[in-house]
């Protein structure tokens, strides 16, 4: 007589299977990252115009579609010193050209 009980090898891992853990987590992060974009636009549609704001304040100011803030990372935090000098490197010569 077989039993019903399937051996320890085919049988289901349940939480302790990694691939499930895997599944689990990239389910989690997608509902949270769904539900925050679904929160941030449910408030950009709730939120009152303001009047248009300019970073230059003076009476010569020119109005502009997109005022454009770049930020950089100036921090050693990257992995190694030849890939945060070659970030730099294209920083700065994107703020040199036209």
């Amino acid at each position: 007589m077989r039993s019903p009980v399937p051996p320890a090898d085919r049988r289901y891992a349940g939480a302790n299977d990694p691939r499930m853990e895997r599944r689990m987590l990239a389910a989690l992060i997608w509902t949270i990252t769904a539900g925050t974009v679904a929160l941030l636009a449910a408030a950009a549609i709730a939120a009152p115009r303001s009047a248009l704001l300019f970073a230059d304040k003076s009476p010569s100011a020119l109005p502009v579609d997109v005022e454009l803030v770049l930020a950089v990372d100036v921090s050693y935090s990257m992995v190694s010193p030849r890939a945060t000098s070659c970030r730099r490197y294209a920083a700065a010569s994107m703020a040199r050209s036209r």
